[in-house]
């Protein structure tokens, strides 16, 4: 909520840094594919925000949105993955676009 908040406001720094919190706060849950299925649903209202609004560190941007797509792979969201992928290179520059690919052409096979 802190994050859509953030939008609402048009605050890039609120939204970047209730998705920085909620990337400190998931670290014990990303070793294992189910306990990242578990995370899909708060990541994706949060990556939605995040590329909404645009982010100050784009690497960061595009690390969030490749663990969303992790998190629908380990879900087998074939679907919704690329539907994830293409919003992604939607807010995201050319040049960072490899690793949103390589999921994309995984949903896709």
């Amino acid at each position: 909520s802190a994050a859509r908040f953030g939008m609402f406001i048009n605050r890039k720094d609120l939204v970047e840094s209730a998705a920085r919190c909620l990337w400190n706060a998931v670290g014990d849950y990303l070793a294992s594919p189910v306990t990242r299925r578990l995370l899909t649903r708060p990541l994706q209202g949060l990556v939605r925000v995040l590329n909404t609004t645009g982010c100050t560190d784009p690497d960061f941007q595009v690390h969030l949105n490749c663990l969303l797509l992790e998190c629908l792979g380990d879900g087998q969201e074939w679907q919704k993955g690329v539907r994830q992928a293409n919003d992604a290179f939607k807010s995201l520059k050319n040049t960072l676009h490899l690793p949103l690919w390589e999921y994309k052409t995984t949903f896709l096979a």
